[in-house]
């Protein structure tokens, strides 16, 4: 296959993956009824919808047979989980428990944004130019920071109060 062919597939597997990622968060969103899993999963699906706006983007510039548009950094990057989670601990008194099946829904987060950052870093490792490799590995960035953002929804779901103690300490410290 030849490098054209090749950057071709990996972005129509990149569409496959945005849409897919999408349905599963916003799927998430409905059936959660813990108001931190239901902001984190559409903030989460909100994000999958510019990657998918993004990869769409360069697949047509590509079709079109115009040069690979250059990255924009920070593009993929939510900017609503810091203000999220400052809410979560403002709220941390009125905790709703989790459902026992909201787990489970960020646990298949989990591994599907860890499936992602792999996808993305296969894709990023084979590119042919310095802006196919910084795009797809702005992607895997992006995954991996929505698998951070999972893992500390479980711990603030499943022991509210020693995450909590996490934040006051990372204040204290400077984090």
């Amino acid at each position: 296959m030849d490098k054209e062919a090749r950057t071709n597939e990996g972005l129509r597997l990149a569409i496959k993956f945005e849409k897919e990622g999408r349905e599963f968060f916003l799927q998430a969103a409905e059936m959660t009824s813990h108001p931190l899993g239901k902001r984190m999963f559409a903030s989460l699906a909100n994000d999958e919808l510019l990657h998918l706006r993004r990869v769409t983007e360069i697949f047509e510039a590509l079709e079109n047979k115009r040069e690979w548009p250059k990255a924009q950094p920070g593009e993929h990057q939510s900017k609503t989980f810091h203000i999220i989670f400052e809410e979560a601990r403002q709220h941390l008194k009125e905790i709703v428990k989790p459902r026992v099946g909201e787990i489970e829904a960020l646990d298949l987060g989990l591994a599907y944004e860890k499936r992602g950052y792999k996808f993305y870093q296969d894709l990023a490792s084979e590119a042919f130019s310095k802006p196919e490799k910084e795009f797809f590995q702005q992607l895997a960035d992006a995954e991996n920071q929505h698998y951070q953002i999972i893992q500390e929804t479980i711990k603030y779901l499943e022991k509210p109060e020693d995450w909590y103690a996490d934040q006051e300490h990372q204040i204290y410290e400077g984090g």
